[in-house]
């Protein structure tokens, strides 16, 4: 279910949207990771569920084409469920912040879950 912690400089992804005006404020690049344990009932993207569906995308592909858009405001971290990846999320979000950009992320654990793992 989790990473392997080896292959943090890559993302399972089920897609990204690289305008996104309703996954947080202002004009938002959004990764949609691959994979949930949840299965929430009414989940609004029940294909991220199956960890393995989707594809590799690369934190510097991500970079690069965060870089391409000057408009953005921030990222977005969505799902399937980020938490279970958490190393390339990490190493992304440093990335993220060192661009000066906000950062969201959308998860189905508590705080204290998440401090937990």
């Amino acid at each position: 279910m989790f990473e392997n912690e080896s292959k943090h400089k890559t993302l399972r992804v089920a897609g990204i949207v690289r305008e996104s005006f309703v996954d947080g404020p202002g004009i938002r690049f959004t990764i949609f990771c691959q994979g949930c344990p949840h299965l929430c009932k009414n989940c609004h993207n029940p294909e991220t569920h199956d960890f393995s569906s989707g594809y590799d995308l690369s934190n510097d592909k991500i970079v690069q084409e965060i870089k391409k858009d000057l408009l953005l405001s921030g990222v977005t971290f969505s799902g399937g469920e980020p938490a279970c990846q958490p190393t390339g999320f990490y190493e992304l979000a440093l990335k993220v912040k060192e661009r000066g950009l906000s950062l969201w992320m959308y998860s189905g654990y508590t705080l204290e879950e998440l401090s937990a793992l």
